[in-house]
């Protein structure tokens, strides 16, 4: 089977040592406020290598930080000089 088809399971990944989706879910909503330690965003990177769930649900988190971004600053009028 070409290295493109492997469907990663959730057990294969935890045997690798790159966690579970529900500890990887964690550590991407705490990686939006703070740096990880250098083993967990390497453990973090290499899941969402794997792991489309996960990596789909890091794409939504950033998206749902941008918008609450835009959103806090809506309907403030600029400062006049």
């Amino acid at each position: 089977m070409p290295a493109a088809q492997l469907v990663w399971s959730a057990g294969a990944l935890r045997m690798m040592g790159l966690g579970r989706c529900k500890e990887i879910s964690l550590q991407v909503v705490r990686s939006e406020h703070e740096a990880l330690p250098a083993w967990q965003a390497l453990q973090l990177r290499l899941h969402l290598m794997m792991c489309r769930g996960c990596s789909n649900f890091r794409g939504q988190m950033r998206l749902l930080s941008a918008a609450s971004a835009r959103w806090r600053h809506y309907g403030e009028t600029p400062p006049k000089d």
